[in-house]
């Protein structure tokens, strides 16, 4: 069977499983995400050759992730940017505070 095939009928399963607990009014929430099948095989690779599960695996790759993010310092923008680049300046897209036009610098999150 092709990659595809098998990944229609995991979808089709899954599908089933939430109508089945919608009809019987379960509410059993499942923890589980859908990882791209290249992804995954190399997450098995790496949990085999560390002789541990999948989700743990997962789980280190996420929390890496995050302590990364947190660390990084924010980028400071300069005015020229910001006058070369209007977009800086739209709140919804940035979703940060602008400070006044006064200051020299503002922050980019």
């Amino acid at each position: 069977m092709s990659i595809t095939k098998v990944n229609l009928q995991n979808k089709l399963e899954r599908w089933k499983q939430m109508a089945s607990q919608l009809i019987s009014g379960s509410e059993e929430t499942s923890h589980s995400i859908e990882l791209d099948p290249a992804i995954l095989d190399k997450c098995r690779l790496a949990a085999e050759e560390r002789q541990t599960t999948v989700n743990h695996i997962v789980n280190e790759i996420l929390e890496q992730h995050w302590l990364k993010k947190n660390n990084e310092l924010p980028t400071m923008i300069s005015r020229e940017q910001m006058d070369r680049n209007p977009l800086f300046l739209l709140d919804a897209l940035t979703q940060r505070e602008l400070k006044p036009f006064g200051e020299t610098q503002y922050e980019q999150s």
